[in-house]
């Protein structure tokens, strides 16, 4: 969304949680305060890139003024040819990362640090990356 100029009062774009926020009852009013992650005002010249499969986001009530958008989708399939190449090593890394995600969300603390060691091991870029 491109924000190509700003008379207005309000009109923010908030990010939500999606961890069961959404209701029969609420999904058509705005998202309580303890929803939000983050809210960009629409500020003049600037722009908001998003991807939208699991990022769910509402625009906040306009107290005032007019706010103009523009706005584009971008669809694109990666072709296959193009995917990177990983190495047994960078594989086996990338499956000992998903491990350790998962040990981390399921309160595995040691085994989370063992894994990501291991990880990192094999593939030192994995720790920039996360």
């Amino acid at each position: 969304m491109f924000y190509p100029d700003g008379q207005h009062d309000g009109g923010a774009t908030r990010f939500l949680r999606i961890d069961g926020c959404l209701t029969e009852d609420n999904y058509l009013r705005p998202a309580a305060e303890g929803q939000l992650l983050a809210s960009v005002p629409p500020e003049p010249g600037s722009c908001i890139l998003l991807f939208q499969p699991g990022l769910l986001h509402e625009g906040e009530d306009l107290r005032a003024g007019e706010k103009h958008i523009l706005r584009t989708d971008v669809m694109f399939r990666r072709d296959a040819d193009t995917r990177p190449r990983l190495t047994a090593e960078q594989a086996e890394a990338r499956r000992l990362l998903r491990q350790a995600e998962e040990a981390e969300a399921a309160c595995e603390c040691d085994r989370a640090v063992s894994l990501y060691r291991r990880a990192f091991r094999l593939d030192p870029r994995l720790e920039r990356m996360c």
